[in-house]
């Protein structure tokens, strides 16, 4: 801000009313915008207006996310110990899916790894979650089979075509030949800057 730009604003800066300062205080005391907006008759914008500039963030600031991070904690808490589910817990707490809230936690670096359970024998999933019995790899082999059969090749040359959906044209050979030894040229470049 230039010199001339700060005189201009000089000339029309107000100082906040008296008002403004006990709504300050009210919020800095613990009540919510809504509480205080009821208490003077206005809306929750004009509070929020009114104690922004006394570096109170209103309903977007570090009191809420505070609250968030408590509410979150707590909840971890009873899913650890077992009185409620996830399931329950993102239903209490307004989170859309189980999965929704686990990612919430995931972020302040809460885990729940008890609800981890594997798969059925002779699944896919199973086979994914690294099991690898008769069953399993039998399931594994099948779902292949009804992909590559279900799926039609439209540009010849890939290296996922042959991976994937068992293209052995000459040209997705090729691209797994170029793939796999620009691969092999990479580990022994890394190998041998790190000898």
């Amino acid at each position: 801000m230039t010199l001339a730009v700060a005189e201009a604003y000089a000339d029309t800066y107000k100082p906040p009313t008296q008002r403004a300062v006990e709504m300050g205080l009210l919020y800095s005391r613990g009540l919510t915008i809504q509480e205080i907006a009821d208490q003077y008759g206005v809306s929750r914008q004009r509070v929020h207006q009114l104690i922004k500039p006394f570096g109170l963030a209103g309903h977007y600031g570090k009191r809420k996310q505070d609250e968030r991070v408590r509410r979150l904690t707590e909840a971890h808490a009873r899913i650890r110990t077992g009185e409620s589910t996830t399931d329950e817990e993102a239903k209490r707490l307004g989170y859309s899916s189980a999965g929704t809230l686990r990612g919430a936690l995931h972020e302040l670096g809460l885990r729940i790894r008890d609800e981890w359970k594997p798969a059925e024998h002779g699944s896919v999933l199973r086979y994914r979650q690294g099991c690898k019995c008769d069953e399993c790899r039998r399931a594994h082999r099948e779902d292949m089979y009804a992909i590559r059969k279900s799926h039609v090749i439209t540009e010849h040359g890939l290296a996922t075509n042959y991976v994937n959906y068992g293209c052995r044209c000459p040209e997705c050979k090729e691209a797994v030949r170029i793939q796999r030894r620009a691969a092999k040229a990479r580990r022994r470049q890394l190998q041998a800057t790190t000898d």
